[in-house]
């Protein structure tokens, strides 16, 4: 049960993803998705998220920056479990600074 469960949320999220590219999309502009990880790590609820955003990425042939699994974060480079601490927050900023210039230029 719990397995369908997880089926049903990653078929909703797809969903949500979908609305939202389209959107930013009629907006004539290119959305770029960027998975996240928590301070207590992964979890399933992120893994689950993380795990639909990149199979819509490849789905619909979009940029999207696997923070999740590419960037060494850890319990140190949070305040709590969700928001960053400036050390992770420089961290964070670096890393998606390299990946958007690539992708912006």
């Amino acid at each position: 049960k719990k397995k369908l469960a997880n089926i049903n949320n990653e078929k909703k999220y797809l969903e949500f993803l979908n609305k939202l590219t389209n959107k930013v999309k009629i907006r004539n502009a290119e959305p770029i998705y960027i998975t996240q990880i928590s301070g207590n790590g992964m979890n399933a609820n992120l893994l689950l998220i993380s795990e639909a955003i990149m199979q819509h990425c490849r789905d619909e042939n979009l940029h999207c920056i696997n923070l999740a699994s590419e960037l060494d974060l850890n319990y140190d480079d949070f305040y709590d479990e969700l928001h960053l601490n400036p050390i992770g927050s420089k961290k964070v900023s670096k890393y998606l600074f390299k990946k958007l210039s690539t992708i912006l230029y």
